[in-house]
């Protein structure tokens, strides 16, 4: 069954060389820290971090309210709608 892009819906692409292949580019929107961005392809938090530049030890990751275990990084794939929270740990301050 396709959409009228020509395209699968999302739900019928298992994986990321699928989507590559057959289903084209796909834009997933979610909001990040408040504000909306545009993302190409579903993508991993663990990749979507290392694209971003941050440093994951120096960071922690909430997706829908829910605190991502590091674990999950590679698991989790960013969806439509997603609410991802990325906060980050900053030195500074009086040393003791």
């Amino acid at each position: 069954m396709r959409n009228n892009e020509n395209k699968l819906p999302l739900t019928a692409c298992p994986g990321e060389l699928f989507f590559r292949q057959f289903c084209g580019v796909i834009k997933v929107n979610i909001m990040l820290n408040g504000k909306k961005e545009d993302i190409l392809n579903p993508i991993s938090i663990k990749d979507f971090i290392k694209a971003k530049g941050w440093e994951p030890d120096r960071i922690v990751v909430e997706i829908n309210l829910e605190i991502l275990s590091k674990d999950a990084w590679s698991e989790v794939i960013l969806k439509e709608n997603d609410h991802v929270e990325i906060l980050a740990f900053v030195g500074g301050g009086k040393n003791i």
